[in-house]
């Protein structure tokens, strides 16, 4: 999310790395929904907190079945506001985000494509 506010401790910058490599260890489904893109995008340094999170596949997910969370360095979870699928996107989910302080933060995402198949993913 904003990947990276001002300076982040090297304690945090640990910490965020293990809860990546836990979560890209859950494994993907292949030839499923991958994501393309994201914003802010993965290892963003940003000025401000961002107002959203937007993540756009490689094909439509499920609504309902769709899911993002933001990790900040301790780790604990940021409220975000509920994931919805943009209307002028079918490929494209998003959640609001409430004002962050400065520090390093991780999205970890959760999405099932037509065939039901749930891919995961994060990053900083």
């Amino acid at each position: 999310m904003r990947a990276l506010l001002g300076g982040a401790s090297r304690w945090a910058a640990t910490v965020v790395v293990v809860v990546l490599a836990l979560c890209l260890t859950s494994g993907t489904a292949r030839a499923h929904a991958s994501l393309e893109s994201s914003s802010p995008g993965a290892f963003a340094v940003l000025e401000q907190s961002p107002t959203e999170v937007r993540l756009r596949f490689s094909e439509a997910p499920q609504a309902g079945l769709s899911t993002l969370k933001m990790l900040d360095a301790r780790p604990r979870e940021v409220a975000l506001g509920p994931v919805e699928v943009d209307p002028d996107d079918s490929r494209s989910i998003t959640a609001s985000v409430p004002q962050l302080p400065d520090g390093l933060y991780v999205v970890v995402w959760s999405v099932a494509s037509a065939d039901g198949h749930r891919v995961t993913g994060s990053f900083a």
